[in-house]
C-alpha cells in the first residue's frame, strides 16, 4: 500500500479537523452536507449568500482551508483509483510520519475517521467528479476575461509627420486553466468583432435559459461548470 503525504497546508487542516470538539465537527459536517453545490474559492471568499455566512465553529479561514483540503484529497483519491478505505490507509501512514505538524496516535485515528466520513458526502463527491470530468473532456477551462481598449496611431511614410488616423483596437484577454496551470491568451478585435461576440454570447444565454426551463419542468437539477 502506498504512503501518501499531503502538503503541509493540508496536513494542518487535517490536524485542525482531528482536534475539533465533536459538536464543532458535527456542525461542519452538517454545513457541508446541506450545500447543494460546494462553493468555489471565489464564492468562499466573497459570497454574501446566507448559506455561506451562517455561524460556523472556529475561524472562517480554517473552514475554507478545510473545504479546499477535502476537494484536493478527493481529487487525489480519484486520480489513483483508490477506494475510500485504501486512500484513508495511505493518508494515515503519511500523517503518522508527519513532523510538521506532528500528529499523536489518537489524532491520526480521529483524522482518518473524520476524513473518510467527510469524503462520503455526496455534495463533495459531486463537485469533485464534475470538475474531474470537465478537466478530462475539455483541455482548456475558462477562468476569467477582460477587454482592453486602446487608440493606435497610423503614421504616413514620413515618421516625422503627425498621425493622420487613429484606430480603435480592443484586446480581449482570456484566462483559462489547462493541466493544472493558469494560462492567458490575448486576441485583437475591433468594434464589429465585439458585436459578433456579443451576439454569440446572447444566443448562448438564451439556449441556457431554454435548457434550464426544460430541465426544471422535468424536475432535473441543473448547474453551471464550477472552476
Amino acid at each position: 500500500m502506498p504512503v501518501l503525504n499531503p502538503p503541509q497546508k493540508h496536513r494542518e487542516s487535517i490536524l485542525a479537523l482531528a482536534q475539533m470538539k465533536q459538536d464543532e465537527y458535527d456542525l461542519i459536517r452538517k454545513t457541508l452536507s446541506t450545500l447543494d453545490t460546494p462553493p468555489s474559492d471565489d464564492e468562499m471568499a466573497e459570497s454574501d449568500d446566507e448559506e455561506m455566512n451562517q455561524e460556523l465553529p472556529g475561524d472562517d479561514d480554517e473552514y475554507r482551508n478545510l473545504v479546499k483540503t477535502l476537494f484536493t484529497l478527493h481529487s487525489v483519491k480519484a486520480r489513483y483509483g483508490m477506494t475510500v478505505e485504501e486512500f484513508i490507509s495511505a493518508i494515515g501512514e503519511g500523517l503518522a510520519n508527519s513532523t510538521n505538524p506532528v500528529f499523536s496516535l489518537s489524532e491520526v485515528k480521529i483524522a482518518k475517521k473524520r476524513v473518510a466520513d467527510l469524503l462520503s458526502i455526496d455534495s463533495l463527491i459531486g463537485r469533485t467528479s464534475k470538475f474531474k470530468n470537465l478537466s478530462r473532456e475539455h483541455g482548456k477551462v475558462f477562468c476569467a476575461s477582460r477587454i482592453f481598449t486602446d487608440l493606435r496611431p497610423v503614421f504616413s511614410e514620413e515618421a516625422e509627420d503627425e498621425p493622420r488616423e487613429m484606430i480603435i483596437v480592443h484586446t480581449i484577454k482570456l484566462a483559462y486553466h489547462e493541466d493544472g496551470k493558469h494560462l492567458e491568451v490575448f486576441v485583437a478585435a475591433d468594434g464589429s468583432d465585439l458585436r459578433v461576440l456579443k451576439e454569440a454570447i446572447e444566443r448562448a444565454e438564451k439556449k441556457e435559459s431554454t435548457l434550464t426551463a426544460f430541465l426544471n419542468d422535468k424536475g432535473i437539477k441543473s448547474s453551471g461548470m464550477s472552476r
